[in-house]
């Protein structure tokens, strides 16, 4: 994230910066790209989702929201752009042309939504937030599938769902790491081992091994 509110787009062979992108009037909180490359969606501290031309930088869209956005996604077939913000609300806007201002606004936790995660066959988005939940949303619906998925003591940071779409994994500030079965939200693992809060994963495209 960034203090700034600036976004910078790098070249990662020189590791120059290729981009400035400005417009954020306040700390930028998350970033994501389109899964075809050609969007940058940013979501800020100033109740704003922007949506951005990544060859050009030009400012596409601005989406605003009644608090701090501090998390972001992109469904994996690039049709919506999913922020949670301070006030417990999942924000969801579909992409037509850009993001078309009706809205859908999606409540169930109780504070802030730290995590989002979408799945890669475009079922299902996964939230985490700072009431220690975890909540699997039907994109048939956008109601939770089933009951939210307790075992988090703190605020969940972090989510991520396997290539197969059979597994999600939380990290939290309670120090744990959880893995549940997607479709039944059933516990599986808990990973212990971090002394402090654990706010990230990556899972391996092959499965073999979850980075936190």
């Amino acid at each position: 994230c960034s203090s700034d509110g600036g976004l910078r787009v790098w070249d990662a062979a020189s590791g120059r910066p290729v981009l400035d992108l400005a417009g954020h009037t306040h700390w930028v909180r998350a970033v994501s790209v389109t899964p075809d490359g050609s969007k940058i969606i940013s979501a800020s501290d100033d109740g704003t989702v922007r949506l951005w031309a990544r060859q050009t930088g030009a400012l596409l869209e601005t989406m605003s929201a009644s608090r701090p956005l501090v998390s972001v996604c992109v469904t994996c077939d690039g049709h919506y752009v999913v922020a949670g913000s301070t006030d417990s609300l999942i924000q969801v806007w579909p992409i037509r042309h850009g993001l078309d201002s009706s809205h859908r606004v999606l409540h169930a936790h109780d504070r802030t939504v730290f995590a989002l995660c979408a799945s890669h066959d475009n079922s299902v988005i996964a939230s985490g937030g700072g009431d220690g939940l975890v909540i699997v949303w039907s994109r048939a619906t956008w109601h939770p599938m089933y009951l939210s998925l307790k075992g988090h003591t703190r605020a969940v940071r972090a989510l991520g769902i396997t290539s197969d779409d059979v597994k999600l994994v939380s990290t939290s500030q309670d120090s744990t790491v959880r893995i549940w079965a997607l479709q039944t939200g059933d516990p599986l693992v808990e990973l212990r081992g971090h002394e402090r809060g654990v706010c990230s994963v990556r899972i391996r495209p092959d499965i073999q091994q979850i980075i936190t």
